[in-house]
This record gives structure tokens, C-alpha cells and sequence, in this order.
């Protein structure tokens, strides 16, 4: 059996700012008191006390604290779940407090239980700790697996145990609002531009262009949600070259032009800013 602190981190903490960050597993947040504002490459959540929100493997966030809080963060590694769960890689789990129906709240009771016995076993450090700890990591997975489960798509099934990937998709994260060409990503990360395209298709699933393009669409869909700046603006501060071309590929994406979009989607959303 493997150390504990190499399956799982946990900590609990004032959050004042987390900077962006791609999650090389599954991260549950668990607010205990407080308040924070939790933002990812597609949408905002505000937590105040007892929220629970699941950030999937692959998935960029940051974290902001809106007053004085107390955070618990469980952070448990591909490896551990990989070696018990065959379908993790081809799954994700949709779970925010807010959002959860009456039949799912017992779940989620049972996960905020749970990472607390956790950090509690994991403090204490008593004779039969690890096997707690392996007990309560495994109870909170199949809490998830049984409540929260969804099929994933391509980002949860990339390797990012490739190193030189995990590189490449962070600088892309962060980085996407720039005028970045396959070219300059090549000569980044020393590669031929050629290869570069090869290793990308490979690796992603799609080339390297459509996937710079997704992110930009992913952060330009937050945009429309949650700020009141024009078409123009939003596909300036997303690296597209137009607000013609981002109205053209998001149509393609999403059926349907981005201000239309907006008119669905925004009142539903911002009164939880």
C-alpha cells in the first residue's frame, strides 16, 4: 500500500487568493465558514458555509476569499483512483452544494462527515490512521461515484502525467487571450512545428488550433454570463481576431450567436454573483 500523503492531500486553511491552477485529480472544497468565490475556465461559484463544490482532473480554478473563512481542501491523486476505479479517466462528478436535489443531499452529508473524519484521522495520526484513511477516502469516492457521476469528455481523459503536456495545456490555460501560434508553441517547448501538430493530435485528441479555440470559447462563455461587456470586447479579451469570427466558431460551437446565448443564460446566473 502506497504512503497516504501520496493518494490524498488535505488541509484546512484561511483563503485569502489561490492563484490559477490545473487539478492533477479530484479537489473538494468545503467551505466551513466564510465565504469564497471559486473560479473556473467556465464558470463562477460562490461558496459561503457548508458548500461543497467538486473541481475535476484537468480543470483550471482559482480561489478567492471574500471575508474571513476556514476552507478544507481534499485533493485525492489520479493514482489512488486509478488503481480502484477503472472508469474514472472516461468520468467526471457534477457536485455543487447549491445545486443539489433533496435525493442527493444525504450523499453530500455523508462527504462533508467524511473529509472531516479525515483531516481529523490525518492530524491525530493514531496506530490504525492509514487504514482510516483509506476507509474514508474510499467512502468518499463512492459517495461521488453513486450520486455525482456524469460522463467526461476529452479534458478529464488527458494524460497529464506527461509532463511536457501538463506543461502545454497550463501555459494555454493561462495564457489563451494571447496571439499564440503553433509556431511560437513549438519553438517554446523546443519542438518542430510539425511534430508539435503530430504530438498534439495524438495526445489531445484534436489539433492544437481547436484546442486553443476551446479554451477561448469555454472563458468567452463566462464572459457573456457574468460581466455586461459587448461582443467586441469578449472576443478581444479571449484572443479572437474579430468579434465576426468569435460570432462565426461559437455559433458552430454552441448552435446558436453569442448574444442570443446571453439573453438564455445570464439571468439565471448572475443573481449568484
Amino acid at each position: 500500500m502506497n504512503n497516504p500523503s501520496t493518494d490524498f492531500d488535505i488541509t484546512l486553511k484561511e483563503i485569502k487568493y489561490l492563484s490559477p491552477r490545473v487539478s492533477y485529480g479530484i479537489e473538494i472544497i468545503f467551505v466551513i465558514n466564510g465565504e469564497i468565490t471559486v473560479e473556473t475556465d467556465s464558470r463562477i461559484y460562490v461558496l459561503k458555509e457548508k458548500d461543497v463544490l467538486v473541481i475535476n482532473r484537468n480543470e483550471l480554478y482559482q480561489i478567492i476569499g471574500k471575508s474571513i473563512n476556514t476552507v478544507l481542501l481534499l485533493t485525492i491523486s489520479d493514482f489512488y483512483i486509478d488503481q480502484f476505479y477503472d472508469e474514472y479517466r472516461k468520468s467526471r462528478f457534477e457536485c455543487f452544494s447549491q445545486e443539489v436535489d433533496i435525493g442527493r443531499e444525504e450523499l453530500l452529508n455523508n462527504i462533508r462527515k467524511l473529509m472531516i473524519q479525515l483531516m481529523i484521522s490525518y492530524s491525530r495520526k493514531e496506530e490504525s490512521y492509514r487504514i482510516e484513511i483509506q476507509s474514508y477516502l474510499s467512502d468518499i469516492l463512492l459517495n461521488l461515484i453513486r450520486g455525482f457521476k456524469k460522463k467526461g469528455g476529452v479534458y478529464e481523459q488527458l494524460d497529464t502525467y506527461d509532463y511536457r503536456l501538463a506543461q502545454m495545456i497550463e501555459y494555454l490555460e493561462k495564457n489563451y487571450y494571447q496571439a499564440i501560434t503553433l509556431e511560437e508553441m513549438a519553438k517554446k517547448f523546443y519542438l518542430s512545428s510539425a511534430y508539435l501538430s503530430r504530438y498534439f493530435k495524438q495526445k489531445m485528441g484534436m489539433g492544437f488550433s481547436r484546442y486553443l479555440m476551446n479554451i477561448r470559447l469555454k472563458h468567452s462563455v463566462k464572459d457573456l454570463i457574468y460581466t455586461n461587456q459587448t461582443i467586441s470586447q469578449i472576443a478581444m479579451n479571449n484572443g479572437f481576431p474579430s468579434s465576426k469570427s468569435f460570432a462565426t466558431i461559437f455559433k458552430e460551437m454552441y448552435g446558436e450567436t453569442p448574444n442570443v446565448y446571453r439573453e438564455k443564460h445570464k439571468s439565471e446566473k448572475i443573481d449568484s454573483i
